[in-house]
Parts: C-alpha cells; sequence; structure tokens
C-alpha cells in the first residue's frame, strides 16, 4: 500500500537556540545526531523531518532526515525527505491566522478587546459565564471557554450557531462549552474552533474569502507559495 507520509514540523526552539547561537561542525554533528533519534523507530517515530535555523537574517543550520514517502509494496517509489519536501500546514496556518488578525488590528479594523459577537452576528457566550463577552483575544490566545466537542468543522453552507444553540445540528448538548470553573481570559484550553471563528471574523472585516486574504496579504509578501 501506498502511503504518502506528510513530515511534521518541528519546532525545537530550546535545542536550536543554544546550538545556532556558536554552530560549530561539532555542534552541527551533534545536532545531527539529536534530530535522528526523532525519525523512524525511536523518539518520536516521525517518518521525516526537516528543520532550518536562521540567526541574523541568515541561514545558520539545515537538515533534512528520514522519509517523505514510504511505499511498502513498491521499495522503488520510497523518496527521501529533501529540502524541496512539502509539509502538511495543519496548525501552522493558526499562526498565520494571527498574523492577519494582528494586521487588521494594526490597521484599526477591528479591537483584540471587542466582543466577538460584534463581528459574527449573533450573540455567542458561554452559558455557564452569560454575562462574559468572548473578545478576540480569548479567541487568539485558547482561553475562550470554547471547546472542540466531537465535531469542529462543518459544511460551509451550515451557520456557526450550529455549534451553540441548544437546536443546532451540532450543539453536542452542550459540548462547545467549558464547564463552570473554566472562565473566559481565565483558563486556558487548546481548541481549534477558536480559530474557525477567527477566520469567520477576518472574513467579516475584510469582506473577502479567509484563503483569498491569506494569499494576498500574507503569504505573497512572504514569498509563500500555498
Amino acid at each position: 500500500m501506498k502511503k504518502r507520509i506528510p513530515a511534521i514540523v518541528l519546532a525545537i526552539f530550546c535545542l536550536l537556540m543554544n546550538t545556532c547561537l556558536a554552530m560549530s561542525k561539532e555542534s552541527k554533528a551533534d545536532l545531527d545526531n539529536e534530530l535522528a533519534q526523532m525519525v523512524g523507530d525511536t523518539g518520536t517515530k516521525v517518518p521525516g523531518l526537516g528543520v532550518i535555523a536562521f540567526k541574523d537574517g541568515k541561514e545558520v543550520y539545515s537538515s533534512f532526515q528520514g522519509s517523505a514517502i514510504i511505499d511498502s509494496q513498491n521499495p522503488q517509489k520510497n523518496r527521501p525527505f529533501t529540502r524541496e519536501s512539502r509539509f502538511r500546514a495543519a496548525s501552522v496556518s493558526k499562526m498565520f491566522t494571527v498574523f492577519t488578525i494582528m494586521q487588521l488590528a494594526e490597521q484599526g479594523k477591528l479591537n483584540l478587546d471587542d466582543d466577538v459577537s460584534k463581528y459574527l452576528g449573533f450573540t455567542l457566550r458561554n452559558p455557564n459565564y452569560p454575562n462574559t463577552p468572548i473578545t478576540v483575544r480569548m479567541l487568539a490566545s485558547h482561553q475562550s471557554s470554547l471547546r472542540d466537542g466531537k465535531i469542529y468543522s462543518i459544511p460551509p453552507q451550515l451557520g456557526l450557531q450550529e455549534f451553540f444553540r441548544k437546536d443546532g445540528k451540532f450543539y453536542e448538548d452542550g459540548a462547545h462549552f467549558a464547564p463552570a470553573g473554566q472562565e473566559p481570559g481565565k483558563f486556558f484550553a487548546y481548541s481549534n474552533l477558536n480559530y474557525g471563528l477567527l477566520g469567520t471574523i477576518i472574513e467579516k472585516v475584510t469582506g473577502e474569502r479567509f484563503d483569498q486574504y491569506q494569499k494576498s496579504h500574507i503569504l505573497k509578501q512572504l514569498d509563500i507559495k500555498a
């Protein structure tokens, strides 16, 4: 069975920080070896990885290890992980979403401490905290008191209220709200749903589809083709 495996983007900040400040041949070899321990059947058990470190705007280290494609039935189709291999963006997209939010905040088109209800077109409150507004900042920092539940991605023809109304198709008996004791703005819990809401807010504020805005206002300037 052919299997195209997305390699994982590894943010090895602590590991790279000290090593890259004084990158000797020995330290490069040590870092190569530490990364190698993450590939395959050991460590984090990723099939492949790519790491590039920059200092003062210049590339000071790179390493590409393991496999980008593993085909157990046709090994001749196997491919190593290289500088040209592509990653699935996955939650790295959250970082770019925040780039856009901050860009719009700088332009005065939204305020990080605005009640998100202002942009969504309906009042969004955690029923356990009905008097506490949920803000843009809370969504971005995973302190909104919203939770993924079993389902947090729905067809585009359905509205977001399907998550939050008691008669909503994806209400899940309130699973998208944190329980009492986890107040908005005071409790951190990672939730993908936060970023679906931020994407919707970006579309509301800009009048552009989220992916098209990203291409024209963020990715193009960074010379990223995505």
